[in-house]
């Protein structure tokens, strides 16, 4: 997932008058240059904001799916497959999170069933 993504997440926390303003009709170089803008301003506090109120929401998923000792299990609080997928993405490649769900969930079974609509 790029620097992008999770600034388009951060973004929509933060009040109106903060976001920036789209360019509009302009230049590939007037958009690229506004991206670098964008990811210059927004991408350490994006990265701020995931690791500290997102990742802690996947790193109890990944203690539910898994059955850690005193978590509680509902098939109506367990997230698809997709949607995990999507935000263990936006981790650094060699997150110890990433790769405890990668080892723990290998198929993904319980997210596959969640998204077939089994429960």
């Amino acid at each position: 997932m790029e620097n992008r993504d999770l600034i388009a997440i951060f973004e929509k926390t933060l009040p109106e008058d903060l976001i920036l303003p789209a360019t509009t009709g302009v230049t590939n170089d007037d958009k690229e240059h506004y991206e670098r803008v964008r990811a210059f301003l927004f991408g350490a506090a994006a990265r701020d904001y995931f690791n500290r109120f997102i990742r802690p929401v996947l790193a109890q998923q990944v203690a539910m799916r898994t059955g850690a000792e005193g978590s509680p299990f509902s098939t109506d609080a367990i997230y698809g497959k997709a949607t995990m997928d999507k935000y263990m993405a936006m981790l650094e490649e060699n997150d110890e999170l990433r790769t405890l769900y990668a080892q723990q969930e290998p198929r993904g079974y319980l997210g596959v069933c969640k998204d077939w609509g089994l429960f």
